[in-house]
């Protein structure tokens, strides 16, 4: 199969099952609205890729429980506009934020989310339309 696709992986019998599954997280894409202010609130997200709609930069997005090696990517599709990632707990946390606080992604910016333990996640955002200038001395370095 030149495309790999969800209907192609979900048709063939020629991939292990194990393996087909690992190939259906890969392609899976969830389309879900920013809702809720807090973390007890905030609409869950699946693994996977994540586009996020309605970020205003008071609602936000949940991951889900966290087991290592998982990874989460989210677009924040709106802009203009911050949207706030939560962790699924208050006792789980995102980089060296404090437990159960919320990481920012940047209007129109992606982010990937990885887990490097039970419990903790990673995450450095890609910026979108960002311009940015280097001093002379900085580009000399």
């Amino acid at each position: 199969m030149s495309v790999l696709s969800k209907l192609a992986v979900a048709a063939t019998n020629f991939i292990d099952p194990v393996a087909k599954k690992l190939f259906q997280t890969f392609i899976q894409t969830e389309t879900v609205t920013a809702l809720g202010s807090t973390i007890t609130d905030a609409v869950l997200l699946k693994v996977g890729r994540n586009n996020v709609l309605a970020a205003d930069g008071a609602v936000g997005v949940k991951l889900p429980f966290s087991k290592t090696d998982m990874q989460v990517e989210i677009i924040n599709t709106v802009a203009a506009q911050d949207l706030l990632v939560y962790p699924f707990s208050t006792s789980e946390q995102i980089n060296a934020i404090t437990a159960g606080d919320a990481f920012t992604v940047s209007g129109g910016a992606r982010a990937t989310f990885s887990c490097n333990a039970n419990g903790h996640w990673y995450v450095a955002a890609t910026p979108t339309g960002v311009a940015t200038s280097a001093t002379t001395a900085e580009l000399d370095v």
